[in-house]
């Protein structure tokens, strides 16, 4: 699935510049919808700047996770040409699971808007690189330069920011976690989790990284875990990282990092 995403980028890559003078872009046209970038309410005590990725999709057409699977790539915002902003960092809600009959894969479709907290100093101006992929049959590259001035928000920039972080999975609670992953043998991962009783309908999201592979998690026929298979690991012996999760069970969803415990034989 990699090297059909790559042909795309071959063929439809494109750089297209956006600029305002304002907290919010207009809506940009892409293939398969529209997009804009959006910041509101001024920095925090610790510098800390919200702001919003708003993306509608035409139906028929999805984007990607953090953790997309092997037929795409994860939405990324680079902020180096920015003027008193060091770091910008996507919050995700909480995804759904499409099956294309090749891959399996976490994302969106319609409507979703992606968190951003911007890391800013005094008197910011952000110039953000943007790439996500969408996809109806084929995935197709999005790459955005916009620039915007934060400090010219509005009612409805802060109304749109407000609902992003708002959609956020909630922090991991006491009855509501994953509890960790446990490596059961060479190809299995067992992730024991804590439920509400209220509901039955469960999804374990997992974002792996460096060298890690997992594939689709299935619930336990216990109704305690999922069993996630193990496709690929690091050769090293550098000792696992910790992986970001989302669980989502009814209409609620939590999301947290863990680590993996046992030793699985290569």
């Amino acid at each position: 699935m990699k090297q059909f995403f790559a042909l795309s980028l071959l063929t439809g890559f494109a750089i297209v510049p956006q600029y305002a003078f304002a907290a919010s872009t207009q809506w940009f046209p892409i293939e398969g919808g529209e997009i804009r970038l959006v910041t509101a309410g001024g920095a925090s005590e610790n510098g800390r700047l919200r702001g919003a990725l708003e993306i509608v999709l035409q139906p028929g057409w999805k984007t990607y996770w953090l953790d997309p699977g092997d037929a795409g790539v994860p939405p990324q915002i680079d902020v180096s040409n920015s003027r008193n902003v060091t770091g910008a960092l996507f919050k995700f809600p909480a995804p759904q699971r499409f099956d294309d009959g090749y891959a399996v894969w976490a994302g969106y479709k319609n409507q979703v808007s992606l968190a951003v907290e911007f890391d800013v100093g005094d008197n910011p101006h952000i110039d953000a690189e943007i790439f996500l992929g969408v996809c109806e049959k084929i995935c197709v590259p999005v790459q955005l330069q916009i620039s915007l001035d934060p400090a010219r928000d509005s009612d409805l920039d802060i109304a749109a920011v407000d609902a992003a972080f708002a959609g956020l999975p909630k922090k991991p609670k006491a009855g509501f976690r994953l509890e960790g992953l446990e490596i059961v043998g060479t190809e299995m991962i067992e992730a024991k989790l804590t439920l509400p009783e209220v509901g039955d309908r469960s999804e374990l999201f997992l974002a792996s990284q460096d060298g890690w592979y997992f594939g689709t998690p299935v619930r336990s026929a216990d109704g305690k875990a999922f069993e996630v298979p193990l496709l690929g690991r690091p050769n090293d012996d550098s000792p696992p990282p910790e992986f970001v999760y989302t669980l989502v069970h009814g209409h609620q969803a939590v999301t947290g990092a863990v680590a993996i415990t046992g030793v699985a034989v290569k």
